[in-house]
């Protein structure tokens, strides 16, 4: 809806530097009216450890992903051309039935996720 506005890059830049500052004000307070620190348990904080040790060992799979996709880019380009190009072509063609957009990002990142993993 804030497309339809017609606003120039400064000033959608600077409405988006407006809301990180909202964000970036508003969440600590509110948080902090919500969850109260004495609350917090030693439960609380091994689910803490456990949800953050789950985030890094997904962002260093990735970072693993992404290096081996560079890696075949520059060792079997053809391949990896065709394969990307085939696997857009798939997708094209199921997101054109979907109208989901959960369903549509948990089945492209599983058909990119299946094209590295057969490389």
């Amino acid at each position: 809806m804030f497309w339809y506005l017609g606003p120039s890059v400064l000033t959608t830049v600077s409405v988006i530097g407006l809301i990180a500052t909202l964000v970036d004000y508003l969440v600590p307070t509110l948080t902090a009216s919500v969850c109260h620190p004495e609350n917090w348990t030693g439960i609380k904080e091994r689910k803490l450890e456990e949800i953050c040790r789950e985030l890094a060992n997904a962002q260093t799979q990735a970072a693993y992903k992404w290096a081996v996709f560079y890696d075949m880019r520059h060792s079997r380009p053809k391949m990896v051309g065709s394969n990307l190009f085939s696997c857009l072509e798939c997708s094209e063609q199921i997101f054109s039935t979907m109208k989901s957009v959960l369903s549509n990002t948990v089945f492209l990142y599983s058909l990119m996720d299946i094209l590295i993993k057969t490389q």
